[in-house]
């Protein structure tokens, strides 16, 4: 495992000297060639961030839903990630929309079962620049956030509680501070043998973290067992399955974002992120816990 970090952490530092250098030979450099590369991070297209964004996520995840069973299922998803994107040195607005497909499993009594696991989002956030917080180097945001979610879980073993879903919705306090580590100048150096010359670039790194003021849920009473009276036509599959759904204001939710986003000269960008979220919504009578581990690429276009 150990050699396997290694191998992991030694690509990424080629992947990264790649597209922040150049090496060449002679070792002898124009002075007007150094002053034109200096200019290069001058470019208008860095101010107009509004971007489509859509990133692709491996998400290890893990969860427990004690309407159905007692039992603690981890596994793998993987999600996508799409939507409309702003952020400048005053304001940040995201809409974004999310869906996630997974795989998990339990081990109990050497039985072991797999259930199915889906996860959809509608989330919007807008915060407002602290000038107080802020300087050349440092931007610090402060807003709100709020999120509609949806998950659905399938284990054919439990039988009638095969199925579940549930419906959790948020209203976050929502914190962001970004570190400016661009380069704005080009850097030129000697190792004797070759030279690097590492051009103008545009980076930044950010930790934004949403809490949940006002956490609501809509989840079933004591399991899934449909119970539901049956009146010939007059009932509809969509209120028969939801006959023992109960609406509940409680619970906990948090989210917490680390990531890296470097900027092109076309305007576009990139962003690598990891983000830890956790669900904990009791309901009317029997509690379902989520956490997972999102790890994501994303390219911004530039509008």
């Amino acid at each position: 495992m150990c050699k396997l970090y290694r191998y992991i952490l030694g690509a990424f530092l080629f992947f990264y000297s790649s597209i922040n250098a150049q090496i060449f030979i002679p070792r002898n450099v124009d002075p007007e060639t150094v002053d034109s590369i200096r200019n290069a991070n001058k470019n208008p297209n860095w101010q107009n961030n509004k971007y489509i964004y859509n990133s692709t996520i491996l998400s290890p995840f893990s969860f427990k839903d004690l309407a159905t069973s007692p039992l603690l299922y981890s596994g793998l998803a993987i999600g996508t990630n799409g939507g409309s994107v702003l952020e400048n040195e005053k304001i940040d607005q995201n809409i974004l929309f999310n869906l996630a497909l997974g795989l998990a499993s339990n081990s109990f009594n050497q039985t072991n079962t797999m259930a199915t696991f889906t996860k959809f989002e509608t989330y919007y956030h807008l915060l407002f620049n602290l000038p107080q917080l802020s300087n050349t180097k440092w931007n610090t945001k402060l807003g709100f956030a709020a999120s509609i979610t949806f998950t659905g879980r399938l284990n054919a073993a439990f039988g009638n509680n095969s199925l579940g879903l549930d419906n959790m919705n948020n209203i976050f306090l929502s914190a962001k501070t970004e570190r400016d580590i661009s380069r704005k100048q080009a850097v030129i150096k000697d190792f004797k043998l070759f030279k690097l010359k590492y051009l103008p670039t545009n980076h930044k790194i950010g930790f934004q973290t949403n809490i949940g003021l006002l956490n609501t849920n809509y989840r079933p009473g004591f399991a899934y067992v449909y119970s539901g009276e049956i009146n010939g036509n007059n009932t509809s599959p969509i209120s028969y399955f939801f006959t023992d759904y109960k609406f509940s204001i409680n619970g906990f939710r948090m989210v917490n974002k680390l990531y890296f986003t470097k900027y092109l000269k076309n305007g576009n960008a990139f962003r690598y992120f990891y983000d830890w979220e956790y669900i904990n919504a009791p309901g009317r009578y029997e509690s379902y816990q989520l956490i997972m581990h999102n790890i994501g690429f994303a390219l911004m276009f530039n509008k």
